[in-house]
């Protein structure tokens, strides 16, 4: 695929037609649309002076990353019980940036983590609180992509098993904590329909979705936020890699490409092959109930 920028006109010339029938949500989508409209005409006028547009500013969003991995905002304290996620969010945004951070620092988070871990298994959303399953994938998502010994034998894997066997239905589904609603999501044609177009999506996170300051916001007009980073990092890596069957196509210069994601797991597809393979080869110890 060649790497060809859309114009100012033709992001213009494909603007929301709401045919007459004015909504809220319509109204939101053409106030944001004036915004893309007015980013793009900007960048067209930069990218004519600078060739190398457009660019990720990795520095400015890996050293936020790393901030907020150490010192989160005060605002954040709302997401007591999400710690695993933001942790996962983070590394993973600072993997797919090539940074992570340094060995110190990663044990660090494994210890945090153990201190997330709950005695009759899993993972809660900080320590001394019930596990869940979300934050369970959040944190043993994020101790893969640590990636050491430490990290792998962290996780208590007897006490886990038997935390997912109790949230296990006899429908195939599962609760999201003891007790909690139920969860599906193994749609078959929702996995194989990947639908979007690499080039548009690449345009408008890197010309429209980047603060200066570091971070990636959802939509023009939104604060910087540490989901949003991740997500959209991710879906920036998708663009540029697919689903890793052919070859890639980045927008912009070469700093821009990302590392390579599984478009369904968000996480590397070696990181997942690294974890299972630990724990072939390293059993969980079989534990003395009595």
């Amino acid at each position: 695929m060649t790497s060809v920028l859309r114009l100012f006109r033709d992001i213009a010339s494909e603007s929301y037609n709401d045919e007459g029938f004015a909504s809220n949500t319509s109204l939101e989508q053409i106030d944001v649309e004036a915004i893309v409209c007015n980013i793009y005409r900007r960048f067209e006028h930069k990218a004519a002076i600078d060739p190398s547009l457009p660019k990720l500013i990795r520095k400015a969003h890996c050293n936020v990353l790393k901030d907020w991995l150490m010192h989160l905002p005060g605002n954040y304290s709302c997401l007591d019980a999400s710690r695993p996620w933001l942790i996962y969010w983070i590394l993973h945004s600072l993997w797919l940036l090539k940074k992570l951070p340094d060995a110190e620092t990663l044990s660090k988070v494994v210890n945090f983590l153990k201190q997330c871990q709950h005695k009759d298994g899993g993972y809660g959303g900080g320590p001394m609180q019930h596990s869940h399953l979300g934050t369970t994938y959040a944190a043993v998502n994020a101790l893969s992509i640590i990636g050491t010994d430490e990290a792998y034998d962290s996780i208590d894997r007897s006490t886990l098993q038997k935390f997912l066997w109790t949230l296990r239905d006899v429908d195939g589904s599962f609760a999201l904590h003891n007790g909690g609603e139920q969860d599906i999501r193994d749609n078959k044609e929702l996995i194989e329909t990947v639908l979007f177009n690499q080039g548009a999506l690449q345009e408008y996170i890197i010309v429209c979705c980047q603060s200066p300051e570091g971070g990636l916001i959802d939509k023009p007009g939104k604060p910087r936020d540490i989901y949003h980073t991740c997500y959209t990092l991710s879906g920036l890596s998708v663009a540029q890699h697919g689903t890793g069957a052919g070859e890639s196509f980045v927008i912009g210069s070469s700093e821009t490409e990302l590392n390579r994601v599984h478009p369904l797991h968000n996480i590397a597809p070696h990181m997942v092959y690294n974890a299972v393979h630990y724990f072939i080869r390293h059993p969980p110890p079989v534990k003395d109930d009595n």
